[in-house]
């Protein structure tokens, strides 16, 4: 026989268990009346990702004395396959009556039922329900916090879920520059040209500092309820581009009679972001325990170099919120975090008072402004949404040890920009004591090539990095590009390799020779925005792009491959991979003109030891 009513289903186990306990003698016996109940979901500690679901439940019974009050489910969850057909958690109220004579007065019992790792997003549970006695059952129905809205893969949303995204932005294109919850408007509060009209909420994006994930986080939620309301699909929710596993820019963004086009970008042809930059980079970003060297590292790249592979206004940080898939893939940047802190592993949010009480000003879907606080942005789920992969998190991949192990700690300065800690140079491109009386003598210019830079040891700079590498010194290698500039935002990036090989084409010997990937986003001149641009981007004159360099040296030792005296650094142009033969003349020719328009130099190269 089909039983179609969960109600139904728990109707008759409440009166299949009140007849087993009677059975059995004096035992726990249902409470008779059921006066109020309260259900919530109460979060654990501040940064964690634990939830429980607290159900309080007040009920009557006819005498004094009654004990072991307490509210049971109905069915096993545990044992029990199908979720209730109404979404509704049915629960018995339980109490002992007294084995003797009592005082015949009517008392009042209270019982607490805790679901402990509640996940209000599975959406199971919509509310709750608990069963007394008296005329036949009765049910107090009470609302459970609502559901979590779920950002989903652009790959995955229905037709009537794109159309209504590409609806919202629609909307907000239309929208003049001064309504706050216009398209312009909402780009330029992550950075704009220094030029008229100017509002207060504008160029205020935080890179380059210990804010990078907190702010972008507050900001894609105020911009996620503008498109909402603007698309008229009270259920909307912005989308994540996840270039780690799909590298080519979404079709829809691709077609150019959608708003989601934006004509500026290197890769509408559909040309692949490299797989070192979204699967190698965000390996070793995610590998770090540290909250700062993660957000750094992620911040660097993918991050940046993602921005700057999509090319035309996403690789320029006062442009780059003017093109929709900027959304995108800073959502993804927040799923990372939001995964990352789930892997455990000792992985921690901040929790200094000074970083938890920060806070950012950004406009509403009504137009007013709103405030939010750093600490209350530490966890997704207390903003109301997660990501449809949150459920499937599971432990960290395995990583060579040498992948994680000796990253460089960075801190915050007064600023909150991260910076790191003074080091020794043991090796530099430019030799000991020779200082130019111009910049414009020693710059060097980079382009569409490979350039290979030795490095001269200074004095005891051999001993000290033997000591470092073999651990029989604190401190981390640190190879840092000095005085790196632009003219224009490139469309390219740089792969730096130490002591690579010529020729080396197999992919495990590269492997074994990479540092990272340069982050060139926001090093054009001109492409200042708000106070930061010390700390992170922007154009104050030529800048300084640090990757750390333990891992590798550490790698090539195990290997037996490092030679103690000699360095040799090696720059790589990164860029897209065209999609098709026919597609790889059209991008050259970008490329070509990208490589003239933002004539790339460097100062010089240095190899330091910087203290732990």
């Amino acid at each position: 026989m089909k039983i179609d009513s969960w109600a139904c289903v728990a109707s008759v186990l409440v009166t299949m268990l009140v007849g087993t306990v009677a059975a059995q003698g004096v035992g726990p016996d249902v409470v008779r009346e059921v006066v109020e109940v309260e259900a919530k979901v109460v979060p654990g500690d501040p940064g964690s990702l634990q939830r429980a679901l607290v159900v309080e439940a007040r009920g009557r019974v006819p005498t004094a004395g009654f004990t072991d009050v307490r509210l049971l489910p109905a069915v096993d969850r545990a044992a029990d396959a199908l979720p209730p057909a109404d979404g509704i958690l049915d629960l018995v109220f339980l109490a002992r009556p007294p084995a003797g004579p009592a005082a015949q007065v009517v008392s009042d019992v209270v019982a607490t039922a805790v679901i402990p790792d509640f996940d209000p997003g599975l959406g199971w549970i919509k509310g709750v329900r608990v069963h007394g006695l008296g005329e036949g059952v009765i049910e107090r129905q009470v609302p459970v916090e609502r559901a979590l809205r779920v950002r989903k893969n652009i790959l995955d949303l229905t037709p009537q879920e794109l159309a209504a995204f590409e609806q919202g932005v629609a909307a907000m294109k239309s929208r003049p520059v001064t309504d706050r919850t216009s398209w312009a408007f909402q780009a330029n509060i992550h950075g704009k040209q220094p030029t008229p009209p100017n509002d207060p909420l504008w160029r205020q994006c935080e890179h380059g500092t210990i804010h990078f994930l907190t702010w972008h986080r507050a900001y894609l939620l105020e911009f996620e309820r503008i498109v909402r309301e603007a698309s008229g699909d009270p259920e909307l929710t912005l989308p994540y581009w996840d270039w780690s596993t799909s590298r080519a820019l979404p079709l829809p963004f691709r077609d150019p009679a959608s708003p989601l086009h934006d004509s500026s970008r290197s890769i509408n042809n559909g040309a692949l972001i490299p797989a070192s930059i979204v699967v190698d980079d965000l390996a070793t970003a995610t590998g770090s325990t540290v909250f700062t060297i993660f957000s750094q590292a992620l911040e660097g790249s993918p991050h940046g170099a993602v921005h700057v592979q999509v090319g035309g206004n996403m690789g320029s940080v006062a442009r780059s919120a003017n093109d929709p898939i900027f959304w995108l893939h800073h959502c993804n940047i927040d799923r990372v975090w939001d995964e990352w802190i789930a892997r455990g592993g000792g992985r921690t949010n901040p929790s200094a008072p000074q970083f938890l009480a920060r806070t950012f000003t950004l406009a509403r879907a009504d137009g007013t402004t709103v405030t939010h606080r750093a600490g209350d942005l530490l966890v997704a789920a207390d903003l109301g949404y997660r990501y449809d992969t949150s459920a499937a998190v599971g432990p960290p991949a395995p990583l060579p040890v040498a992948r994680v192990r000796g990253m460089v700690a960075m801190h915050s300065d007064e600023n909150d920009h991260m910076v790191g800690a003074p080091g020794q140079v043991v090796a530099s491109s430019r030799p000991s004591g020779v200082v130019p009386a111009a910049r414009q003598e020693a710059v060097k210019r980079l382009g569409l090539r490979r350039e290979n830079v030795e490095l001269t040891f200074e004095l005891g700079g051999a001993d000290a990095l033997r000591a470092t590498a073999t651990r029989h010194a604190p401190g981390s290698a640190v190879i840092e590009v000095v005085g790196i500039a632009a003219k224009a935002a490139p469309r390219f990036t740089y792969e730096m390799f130490l002591n690579l090989p010529d020729g080396a084409l197999d992919p495990e010997v590269r492997r074994l020779h990479r540092v990272g990937t340069l982050n060139v986003f926001g090093i054009a001149d001109g492409d200042a925005h708000g106070d930061h641009a010390g700390g992170g981007h922007g154009a104050q004159g030529p800048r300084v792009l640090r990757l750390d360099a333990n891992p590798t040296i550490r790698r090539l030792r195990d290997a037996g491959l490092w030679k103690d005296g000699s360095v040799r650094i090696t720059l790589e142009p990164l860029t897209p991979v065209a999609a098709s033969p026919q597609a790889e003349a059209e991008l050259e020719q970008l490329l070509d003109a990208s490589a003239a328009e933002a004539d790339l130099s460097y100062d010089r190269i240095d190899l330091k030891i910087v203290e732990p």
